[in-house]
């Protein structure tokens, strides 16, 4: 039998909540476990997210630039996915805020990556 290989795809709340109670220079083990995971390409997200955790100068930002690898790029295939998912959740997305929300695009990943 072959091996599953597991794959996580994280949100922006995900990694907010972690640096708020398990700081990066206190809690290194937790974020040393993410640099396995992403060595390991078994975790992934969306560029959204990237953008939705860079919208503060912290150590947050740090860690998601350097890990620019994990966020991946929209593309046509993705954007089709977000039409059709809003098209059956709108309430998914706040439509009076100004910037986008990552999380259609973190299952139109899912959905893209068959995961």
């Amino acid at each position: 039998m072959k091996a599953i290989k597991l794959i996580y795809i994280i949100d922006s709340s995900s990694l907010i909540d972690l640096r708020i109670h398990y700081p990066i220079d206190i809690f290194r083990g937790i974020w040393n476990n993410f640099e396995t995971l992403i060595k390991n390409k078994s975790l992934i997200s969306t560029i959204e997210v990237l953008n939705e955790i860079t919208r503060r100068d912290d150590e947050l930002t740090n860690w998601g630039n350097h890990h620019k690898k994990i966020f991946k790029p929209i593309n046509s295939s993705c954007v089709e996915k977000v039409k059709e998912i809003l098209t059956k959740f709108p309430q998914l997305v706040d439509v009076n805020k100004i910037t986008p929300d990552a999380d259609p695009f973190i299952i139109a990943l899912a959905l893209e990556k068959d995961l």
